[in-house]
């Protein structure tokens, strides 16, 4: 299924963003937001797997993980690429909530999850949601 949306600006993917959990939390609510990726479970455990992935295997992370995610290349993360990802995903989730009820209402969780600093750098939340989740604008 094609879920891409014409209109959608990619933001700058570096290897800075794809390692920092708020950031690339943030950038797979932008991309589910936009319709350039499912609204499923499994979208963030593939969004997180490509991130390790290319960073793992590429001389440009943020161009490989761009490429992975918009055209849906799943089969080509291995094993060790999901479980990395999963792990990471995991752990930033016990640290930070799920996507459905991230800790934006308490200021100390916003700090410790990275949001706090992200916030502030690209503005509050966005008004709209999917199936619930905030999204933060990247712009």
């Amino acid at each position: 299924m094609d879920v891409r949306r014409v209109g959608f600006r990619w933001p700058s993917v570096s290897a800075e963003l794809l390692r920092d959990d708020a950031q690339l939390h943030a950038l797979v609510l932008e991309l589910v937001g936009a319709g350039r990726a499912p609204r499923a479970a499994v979208t963030w455990f593939r969004c997180w797997a490509a991130a390790e992935h290319a960073l793992a295997i590429g001389l440009q992370p943020g161009a490989l993980f761009r490429w992975l995610v918009d055209g849906q290349r799943w089969e080509l993360l291995t094993e060790s690429d999901d479980a990395r990802g999963a792990s990471r995903l995991r752990a930033w989730r016990g640290r930070c909530g799920a996507p459905g009820r991230p800790a934006m209402a308490d200021p100390v969780r916003l700090a410790e999850c990275g949001l706090a600093a992200l916030l502030e750098r690209r503005g509050p939340p966005a008004s709209r949601s999917v199936a619930g989740i905030p999204t933060l604008s990247l712009r």
